[in-house]
């Protein structure tokens, strides 16, 4: 995400069935910053990227 002032994001990964596998908030800096999520445990499929900053949210499929 491109951060205008430094602020929190609150992320959601969820499965193809709606489970919530992780969530919580990080802080960002202002710029460009990277949330990472350690999928090493997780089974393959498919699963939704949610992060939010404010009113704004973007949702991202990952394959896995």
């Amino acid at each position: 995400m491109n951060n205008t002032q430094n602020e929190n994001a609150t992320y959601t990964l969820t499965d193809a069935l709606g489970k919530i596998i992780s969530h919580g908030s990080q802080p960002l800096g202002k710029g460009v910053s990277v949330i990472t999520i350690d999928l090493k445990n997780a089974a393959r499929g498919v699963y939704l990227f949610s992060v939010g900053i404010g009113s704004t949210r973007v949702l991202k499929k990952i394959v896995y």
